[in-house]
């Protein structure tokens, strides 16, 4: 059974996902992991975590195509079994972990789709929820099989495409491994403007994630407490710059305000040290924020859209975002009563127990063995 796997996409599901893949020792012998033209970053990455995962070279297992994106696609979408021959190893089975995937009749193909969040909130993204949809039918329609990160996102799919739910298969992302520190938290947190205590939020900075509300939700927050907490932004920021930082000024809050960018190993410092994670996104096809708090031992509130209550399970620890005032009212409860961040943090622990990645390489090992045997 020989194996392809295309590497892209959301690379915190995507990378540990392959790694444990690899570890199983009947898919070791038969995977190959796809690179494309214009990530080379990406591969190098993956050698060094390949190489600190299992302490061995494994190079043989890397191929790449050496081809721009957009004459590949051509070539993939033209479903010529030439074509593909041209740009494809030869596979019984190719796993696409982004929309590019290529069509030639002679190879199974399995997409993992993570989220429809331009369709779920189409008023949040410039592309077309028409647009949107029709490029991703034209993925599903090609798929033997399909794996959806949560069962949110395997309803989703069920819901806007009219296919039979059998073909879907649910696998969770696991717990995250938390890398060593380079230096200490405090000296981090100095580094980064940080003052304890502090709420945290982590992921895009967007208007889907329902930033602006975050930010009235602390604004409102501060002004009826009275406490003297910092909000930690975390993230890559999608909007025109300063635009944030003006809706924190409006609200009085600016120099309580703290926006990072994107950061890495720095973040974990930020778990371990904030009071609480707050997420009122308006939607998420799972929410890894979620999972990088319970395993570091961070109370969460969070939203009641999308995957989030899936992911979370515990009923105490979920908002409507629209409902700002009942927000506030949770996060002066939680400030004011030490007890529900303990036991919030209790829940969490054993919830993060509920995802593993070897179950999660384990299961994507069989739903690609199963593809193929239905083929045959």
């Amino acid at each position: 059974m020989p194996i392809l796997a295309g590497l892209g996409g959301i690379s915190n599901y995507v990378n540990p996902l392959v790694f444990h893949f690899l570890r199983i020792s009947e898919s070791a012998f038969q995977t190959a992991l796809h690179f494309r033209t214009g990530s080379p970053n990406r591969m190098r990455k993956f050698k060094t975590l390949q190489q600190n995962c299992f302490n061995t070279e494994q190079s043989t297992f890397l191929s790449k195509t050496n081809l721009p994106d957009r004459i590949l696609k051509l070539f993939w979408q033209s479903k010529n079994s030439f074509l593909g021959k041209l740009t494809l190893p030869e596979t019984d089975i190719y796993l696409a972990t982004t929309e590019m995937m290529p069509l030639h009749a002679r190879v199974k193909r399995v997409a993992i789709i993570h989220d429809l969040t331009p369709a779920v909130i189409p008023q949040f993204f410039a592309d077309s929820k028409h647009r949107y949809l029709t490029r991703l039918k034209s993925v599903i329609e090609n798929c033997h099989t399909i794996v959806a990160v949560s069962e949110t996102t395997a309803k989703d799919i069920s819901r806007f495409f009219d296919i039979d739910s059998k073909i879907i298969t649910v696998i969770y992302g696991g717990q995250p491994s938390i890398p060593t520190a380079d230096t200490s938290d405090d000296s981090i947190l100095k580094k980064l403007g940080v003052k304890k205590p502090f709420i945290l939020y982590v992921g895009a900075l967007a208007p889907n994630k329902n930033i602006e509300g975050t930010i009235r939700c602390f604004a409102s927050f501060t002004k009826k407490t009275r406490l003297d907490w910092q909000l930690i932004l975390v993230g890559k920021n999608f909007m025109p710059h300063g635009y944030y930082e003006e809706k924190a000024r409006e609200e009085g809050i600016l120099d309580r305000v703290i926006f990072t960018g994107w950061l890495d190993k720095e973040r974990w410092a930020l778990f371990r040290n904030a009071e609480i994670l707050l997420h009122l996104s308006w939607y998420e096809g799972f929410g890894i924020p979620l999972l990088e708090a319970m395993v570091s031992g961070l109370p969460i509130l969070a939203s009641n859209r999308g995957s989030l209550p899936e992911v979370l399970h515990h009923a105490a620890q979920i908002v409507d975002p629209q409902n700002e005032e009942a927000i506030v009212d949770k996060l002066q409860m939680f400030a004011e009563f030490p007890k529900i961040g303990e036991q919030w943090k209790r829940c969490g622990a054993r919830r993060a127990g509920d995802f593993s990645w070897e179950r999660s390489a384990s299961t994507l090992f069989e739903t690609l063995k199963r593809a193929v045997e239905d083929s045959r």
